[in-house]
C-alpha cells in the first residue's frame, strides 16, 4: 500500500473517531502544534513515526498496517535544460522515498544552485522493505557502467550529492525493469550445469 492510501486510511479512522487533528494530537499525548505532523501524516507527505505507531493504532483501533506504507519508490529526477545538451545521457538523480516522491525532491531544495524544480521523470514503485537494496542495485549497475558523477565533479556541474549518474529515464526504466523480471525468474532456475 503506498504512503498517500495510508494517509486516506489514517485520515478516515480518526474522523470516524470525531477528533479533529488538534485533539488528535492531545490523545497521542502531543502539543496543539503537532496537528502539523498529523496533516503531513494524513496527506501522505511523511509516513508516521515508528515511535508513534503503536499509539497511533492503539488509539484510532485500527492495525498499524492500514497506515504504515508498503510501497516505495525509486524516483529519478533531472534540469530541464539537461536535456538540451543533445545526449543520450546526462547528470540524474536516482533516490528512494517512502513519502511522496514530489515532497521528497521538494525537500532536497537546499542540495542543489537551480532557481527551477527539477524534471521528475521516473517514480518507480518498489517494495518499502527492499527499496534500499533496489535503489543499491540500480545504482551499481550505473557505476558499473561507468556513470557515476563523483561529488566533486557533481559540485562542478552546480549538483549537490552522491547519486548523480550520466544517464537517461529510459535506461533507468529499463535496468528497473530487467531486475524485476528477474525476480521472477531467478538465476539459478536459469543455469544449466555443464559437468
Amino acid at each position: 500500500m503506498d504512503i498517500i492510501k495510508c494517509g486516506e486510511n489514517l485520515k478516515r479512522a480518526r474522523k470516524k473517531k470525531g477528533w479533529s487533528q488538534k485533539l488528535f494530537a492531545e490523545q497521542l499525548g502531543q502539543s496543539e502544534s503537532y496537528a502539523t505532523s498529523i496533516s503531513s501524516w494524513e496527506t501522505g507527505k511523511e509516513s508516521v513515526p515508528k515511535k508513534h505507531r503503536e499509539k497511533v493504532a492503539s488509539e484510532l483501533e485500527i492495525s498499524e498496517s492500514e497506515f504504515v506504507p508498503t510501497i516505495g519508490h525509486i524516483y529519478l529526477f533531472y534540469y530541464p535544460d539537461a536535456e538540451s545538451e543533445q545526449s543520450n545521457t546526462y547528470p540524474c538523480k536516482i533516490g528512494k522515498t517512502d513519502q511522496s516522491v514530489e515532497h521528497r525532491v521538494k525537500s532536497q531544495k537546499g542540495e542543489w544552485q537551480y532557481d527551477e524544480m527539477p524534471k521528475i521523470a521516473l517514480c518507480l514503485p518498489v517494495p518499502i522493505d527492499n527499496d534500499e537494496a533496489w535503489e543499491k542495485i540500480i545504482h551499481g549497475v550505473l557505476k558499473l557502467y561507468g556513470r557515476w558523477i563523483d561529488p566533486d565533479k557533481a559540485e562542478l556541474l552546480c549538483l549537490k550529492g552522491q547519486e548523480w549518474f550520466y544517464t537517461s529515464p529510459d535506461e533507468v526504466k529499463s535496468i528497473y525493469e530487467e531486475i524485476k523480471h528477474r525476480l521472477t525468474k531467478p538465476i539459478l532456475h536459469q543455469c544449466k550445469t555443464t559437468c
